[in-house]
């Protein structure tokens, strides 16, 4: 991957970050050093809080919400928060029987869990407070994320850059008689629905729920994430640069 993708420690000593992913993760960014053309850049000693400031940015508390208001597609979901325990099982038992996919807005307590699929508030909580990665994400924010269980098909993953399709990593459970028409409606939802994305780049996991077109998650556009059929150094020229979208 070209450097000017990246978050990199320059010579100088100072963290430079692309102002393309600066765009979309600016209000949870320490206090900017400097800038240029290209970068934007920061004191070393905020190297962990601008690691982290990539990832908060795409917390489901934070595009849920937009996507919902915009009428976007997207799986129908309730973000809980409250002072106390006691209060917060209670909005959990509340909705536990339509929404009983439950997690944090931030992590998932996949590292206990394969599915994280409760009948009862309680269950769902101590899953929750059972897991080391939900833990670790809660020291910095916490709410609770439930969402309805669907049947979901077609699982794909799209990277968007700069408000633009770049490519899809398509599920291999796509019929040979689908492929043509589910590329088609795909390259039709982005076009109807980009700018109604709440960031200018983004990985978004899409699905088909009864035929519609809904998204799953966000993630930010970083190399930590999982590319799926891509390479993020091998492909940076596709993932970065590509005139349409190149499905795999």
């Amino acid at each position: 991957m070209r450097s000017q993708h990246k978050v990199e420690i320059t010579i100088s000593g100072r963290i430079r970050v692309p102002k393309w992913l600066y765009q979309d993760t600016k209000k949870y960014m320490p206090k900017i050093q400097g800038l240029d053309g290209s970068y934007i850049y920061f004191d070393i000693k905020d190297l962990v809080s601008v690691n982290n400031s990539i990832y908060n940015a795409y917390w489901a508390c934070n595009w849920y919400p937009i996507l919902k208001k915009r009428k976007v597609p997207v799986i129908k979901s309730k973000i809980l928060s409250a002072d106390n325990f006691e209060d917060l099982i209670k909005q959990m038992a509340k909705y536990i029987k339509k929404y009983e996919y439950v997690r944090t807005c931030n992590a998932s307590p996949r590292d206990i869990c394969n599915l994280p699929i409760f009948d009862n508030a309680v269950d769902a909580y101590e899953s929750l407070m059972s897991s080391p990665r939900v833990i670790k994400c809660a020291d910095e924010h916490f709410h609770i994320f439930m969402r309805k269980k669907v049947e979901i098909t077609y699982e794909s993953r799209c990277f968007i850059f700069c408000k633009k399709l770049m490519a899809v990593s398509l599920n291999k459970s796509i019929k040979d008689t689908d492929v043509q028409q589910f590329k088609e409606r795909l390259i039709m939802f982005f076009d109807k629905y980009i700018n109604d994305i709440p960031y200018s780049s983004c990985i978004i996991d899409i699905c088909l729920i009864e035929d519609v077109l809904s998204i799953i998650k966000i993630y930010p556009y970083h190399y930590n994430v999982g590319s799926k059929l891509f390479d993020w150094d091998k492909d940076s020229g596709i993932l970065f640069g590509s005139i349409k979208p190149v499905f795999r």
